[in-house]
């Protein structure tokens, strides 16, 4: 809103000294205020503090108001003092105002102000001592702009003291029966008791309208990308409802820089869901009633809030067995964001970053544990950024530093300290109730920046929750700067963490000791996920039994050993060597090794089996044996076992192989050699084949003539006849001589000897 009445030039601007510039001081002593603009002569270096060029003053006690200041070349200030202790200032146009914010300030000591608001009927509000709190490092009053610094105006000494000087934020409440009435002026009185400089520099106006905004809003149910605002109505409903703004910065109705969403709500709606909100992000909401004819509200706001992270899914993972001392191969499928796998579920430092991870060798079953992250996190700061002038480095004490609270889990990174002197610090974390959480071990400072900030790196995840405390735990030599004045709580932006007062023995709101810019990570994580490496201990295979013995003539292999299990490879020693082929000989008096393949897996043990061959060997390398025709088989039998040994004994015709066959009936073997072979099985085993000739020799035959064979002279001779004596096998002399006897030749009336004749009685005789 435009006022009359300003008396004082007090800010300084364009190129020239100070003096030529304004017309007073602010302080009544010699301080004036200097635009970003001003320079003492055209060479000289720019300002890097001041107020703007475009006197366009944007309030730090409330978002979005502004305050027009005027020409920095024309009186700007309505100042009072004691010579000049009031001022009528009337207003421009038609104002219907809600409230009026004055922006003030008190030069040389704090003032008391009362403010007189006369309407277009000429009825009043009167607000009496209003207090102004001192130009310099002022707590009582709302700070409305600051840290611009000041000039001497008569000796062009530019002084840019930190977060000084300060212009406030004076409110008055228009009643509501004054509200729909003009402001025709505000009379300005500095009161008798107070000790500074009155400046008044703008008013601005909240407008009345015949139309509310809202009673009440919050914001809730913040999940994700999405937000709920909940309206209380006003009992008289806009027209047209009611337009809003999400911003990240900047003022409503600024353009879009800034801005995250815009829209209308209806007039009778009590909620209304935000979407697509950027996630972590602080975000600022404003909303105004649209009264159609009669226009549109004030902004309500800004109604801050911090969006959560879409948190990211591990939707399933996946392990492969492991062999027992060999790495297993683990893997998650995620929706999004940087998957991170640990050791334990609450373990600080990641084992891998990645999708899959492959374990250590692992000699049994472990669990490991998986998150996923958002690629995208709050990074922000809390407490005290800076030091006032009047700091100093004169108490520096174990367990002395800040209080803090937090309501969301952070991960702290690193505070900044002030360093007066060199040395040794650690830093502790305690909860509410003294109990160390974390500390930093010591931590050597040897800054060659004295009286500069150094950052000390704290790494350290704590919960939401309130009265932690951040104190010197240990050190030696260093020295650190405390703050005063100090203006408790410092609530970062985000609204995550509070710095609620300095600590020693104690809560104290006298001064801020020592941890400045505390910087943290807010991160947004998926809840960890157990994931097994199942690991495959294979045992070693069964032997039937630890000594096992073969016969040697069967020419055993490593497949004839007796063992139970899967994929079984024989080896010549325990450990190493290279598997040997199951069609190996197996040798005497040899022990191997045996191990079990199961899938992949091996088992690490062998197992050991002694092999022990048997080599049975008959009493003879050979035998003949010479007999009768038709001697009895079982004496030549008896004969034969008794020379090699009373063994079972095999017949067989070939040295190798071949089937075996019947023993030879001896008896009825007719005349001849005849070649056998001969294995003896002793104990199981089956000796080497030896040569056995079997020599059967004619048998002896005793044929003898009948006495008394005769014939008449004359007659044709008779058939000679014998008897026979000596036959085998029972054979019968019909079957066995062929031929006839004869007789000496003759015809005459005589004896005549019988002789063979013709007689025979075969090869067996």
């Amino acid at each position: 809103m435009s006022i009359d009445g300003f008396n004082q030039d007090v800010i300084a601007d364009g190129i020239g000294t100070a003096a030529s510039s304004t017309t007073s001081d602010v302080d009544g002593v010699s301080f004036s205020f200097k635009s970003i603009n001003w320079m003492l002569t055209s060479t000289s270096s720019p300002q890097t503090k001041g107020f703007p060029v475009d006197g366009i003053i944007n309030s730090e006690a409330t978002m979005g108001l502004k305050y027009q200041l005027k020409d920095y070349s024309d009186s700007n200030s309505i100042q009072l003092n004691g010579s000049n202790s009031s001022i009528i200032s009337n207003v421009s146009g038609s104002v219907k105002a809600k409230k009026l914010f004055m922006l003030v300030t008190s030069g040389s000591g704090s003032s008391n102000l009362t403010c007189k608001v006369t309407f277009e009927d000429n009825s009043a509000m009167v607000f009496l001592n209003i207090f102004i709190s001192d130009w310099y490092s002022g707590t009582l009053s709302a700070i409305a702009f600051h840290d611009f610094g000041r000039i001497g105006r008569m000796n062009n000494v530019v002084e840019n003291p930190a977060s000084n000087p300060r212009l406030y934020e004076v409110t008055i409440d228009i009643s509501n029966i004054y509200q729909n009435k003009s402001i025709k002026s505000i009379q300005f009185v500095r009161e008798p008791n107070s000790s500074g400089v009155v400046n008044i520099f703008a008013v601005s106006a909240q407008k009345y309208i015949d139309c509310d905004n809202p009673l009440a809003v919050t914001i809730s149910d913040i999940i994700g990308a999405t937000a709920k605002v909940n309206l209380v109505l006003p009992s008289v409903l806009p027209l047209l409802g009611y337009e809003y703004e999400v911003r990240t910065s900047g003022v409503p109705g600024s353009g879009a820089v800034g801005l995250v969403s815009t829209g209308t709500i209806s007039f009778d709606a009590t909620t209304h869901k935000l979407t697509g909100l950027p996630p972590l992000k602080q975000l600022y909401f404003y909303i105004r009633s649209n009264c159609g004819a009669k226009g549109v509200q004030d902004w309500m706001g800004p109604i801050s809030f911090l969006t959560n992270c879409e948190i990211p899914k591990i939707i399933s993972t996946s392990s492969q067995n492991a062999c027992k001392n060999s790495s297993a191969y683990l893997s998650a499928n995620y929706n999004s964001g940087i998957v991170r796998w640990y050791d334990s579920p609450t373990s600080e430092i990641p084992l891998a970053v990645g999708n899959s991870f492959a374990t250590p060798n692992l000699s049994s079953s472990k669990s490991y544990w998986v998150e996923a992250m958002a690629s995208e996190f709050l990074n922000s700061s809390g407490g005290k950024t800076d030091l006032h002038s009047s700091a100093n480095d004169i108490n520096t004490f174990k367990d002395w530093g800040i209080i803090f609270d937090l309501n969301q889990d952070v991960i702290l990174k690193s505070t900044d300290v002030f360093v007066g002197n060199y040395g040794t610090l650690n830093i502790a974390i305690r909860d509410n109730q003294g109990k160390e959480l974390f500390s930093t071990g010591d931590i050597s400072v040897n800054t060659a920046d004295i009286n500069k900030r150094v950052t000390i790196p704290l790494k350290f995840k704590l919960a939401a929750g309130t009265g932690y405390r951040m104190v010197i735990k240990s050190f030696s030599d260093i020295t650190l700067y405390r703050d005063s004045p100090v203006s408790f709580p410092y609530k970062e932006d985000n609204g995550i963490m509070t710095v609620t007062s300095g600590f020693f023995d104690g809560f104290t709101r006298d001064h801020y000791y020592y941890f400045y810019n505390i910087i943290y990570e807010k991160e947004c994580i998926s809840p960890r996920t157990e994931v097994i490496a199942n690991v495959i201990d294979i045992a070693a295979p069964i032997a039937n039994t630890p000594v096992q013995t073969f016969c040697a003539s069967s020419d055993p292999t490593l497949n004839s050993i007796g063992i139970q299990g899967s994929g079984i490879q024989w080896y010549a020693t325990e450990t190493g060597s290279v598997a040997l082929p199951h069609t190996t000989l197996l040798e005497d008096n040899t022990t191997y090794y045996a191990s079990q393949t199961i899938g992949t897996c091996t088992s690490e043990t062998r197992t050991a089996v002694k092999v022990e061959l048997k080599k049975p060997t008959l009493n003879v390398a050979g035998l003949q044996s010479d007999f009768y025709y038709g001697t009895d088989t079982q004496s030549i039998m008896t004969m034969i076992d008794s020379l090699l040994g009373n063994y079972p004994l095999t017949w067989f015709r070939d040295e190798i192989g071949g089937n075996s066959i019947p023993a030879p009936d001896i008896a009825t073997l007719n005349v001849g050699q005849y070649l056998y072979l001969i294995s003896a099985n002793i104990n199981g085993c089956e000796s080497h084949r030896i040569k056995v000739v079997l020599n059967a020799m004619p048998a002896e035959l005793t044929v003898s003539v009948n006495a008394g064979q005769t014939k008449l002279y004359g007659n044709v001779d008779p058939e000679l006849t014998y008897t026979v004596s000596g036959l085998k096998n029972n054979e019968q002399a019909s079957n066995v001589l062929t031929g006839t006897l004869s007789r000496d030749t003759g015809e005459n009336v005589g004896m005549y000897s019988i002789n063979q004749g013709s007689l025979s009685a075969g090869i067996n005789y």
